[in-house]
């Protein structure tokens, strides 16, 4: 979610926002981040992290404690995370943090990036541990109602979900969702992963009537502020239609079913694997419905999607 803007992110708090004019050095480091942020975006991952290595070698010649060092470390990590790259960049999330300290924000955004890293990996004990850590940077720099704080509580809140704490996940779900409340951020992508992971909180607590209210929201405020065209609309509807099955309300979750088949067949293509899984669940409610042939139908489209993908 935020890495294709991370890079746009550090070049408008550490390049564009300065008074003095860029030094040659400086205005040749930013040129690669922009072109590292413009590979991302369009999808090309080998075209961003060759950008964001220049970028990180010509920052070298600023200092190894300059923020923007330390934001080229943080960059580089990143992008390498989001693909098989998770060994160099824990290492260099490490080395950014030892740079960074706690003084300031980027010492936070370390903290984040390596937390993401290594809960992604399952080691979620010392990924709380740093977030606990960000999250009080955050507080004492920003405040306890700035966005960045409440991102640090929704963050913190899926680690302990993770470590099955759920109730003390809930109320650093809750604490972000009121302070974008009050703040007016209408944040769709956050907003959204926020109230999922509320919303599994309230299944768990038992109350599976306040968790659908919650998705639907979540779903709201996406569709409002984002579009539905998302794999994250499809993965909280795809919740949402797995509570309403499990409830009982069986139409209810076909409905929203056909509304994720129609959303991955118009957006993501209709050979994704995300396809497969959205015909094999609307078979299955079909069937509980006692639609048989229905059910085969889409089951059969899902095994020729399977097949042709393996061929």
């Amino acid at each position: 979610m935020r890495l294709l803007i991370i890079a746009a992110v550090m070049i408008l708090v550490t390049g564009c926002g300065r008074e003095a004019p860029l030094s040659d050095l400086h205005h040749r480091w930013q040129q690669r981040l922009e072109a590292g942020n413009a590979a991302a975006i369009s999808g090309d991952r080998v075209g961003a992290i060759t950008a964001f290595r220049e970028a990180l070698s010509l920052s070298d010649g600023f200092g190894d404690n300059h923020p923007d060092h330390i934001a080229s470390l943080e960059i580089l990590a990143a992008c390498l995370a989001s693909g098989d790259g998770e060994e160099e960049a824990e290492r260099l999330y490490r080395h950014a943090l030892a740079l960074a300290g706690d003084a300031d924000s980027v010492g936070a955004d370390c903290r984040e990036g390596l937390a993401r890293l290594l809960a992604a990996g399952g080691r979620l004990v010392e990924a709380e541990r740093l977030l606990r850590e960000a999250l009080q940077i955050r507080e004492r720099l920003r405040g306890s109602d700035h966005d960045d704080t409440a991102v640090s509580c929704a963050m913190l809140g899926d680690v302990l979900l993770a470590l099955e704490r759920s109730s003390d996940a809930e109320p650093l779900y809750r604490r972000a969702l009121a302070a974008w409340e009050r703040n007016g951020i209408a944040d769709g992508m956050n907003m959204l992963a926020a109230l999922r992971g509320l919303a599994q909180c309230r299944m768990i607590a038992g109350n599976s009537s306040e968790a659908v209210g919650m998705l639907e929201g979540g779903l709201a405020i996406l569709a409002k502020t984002a579009g539905t065209d998302r794999r994250d609309y499809v993965a909280a509807l795809n919740e949402l239609i797995g509570i309403c099955a499990e409830t009982g309300d069986i139409a209810k979750a076909m409905i929203l079913n056909d509304q994720a088949i129609a959303i991955i067949e118009r957006s993501l293509g209709a050979s994704d694997p995300n396809l497969v899984i959205a015909l094999q669940n609307g078979a299955a409610l079909l069937r509980h419905a006692g639609q048989e042939d229905e059910a085969e139908r889409l089951e059969a489209r899902a095994e020729a999607i399977t097949v042709t993908a393996k061929n």
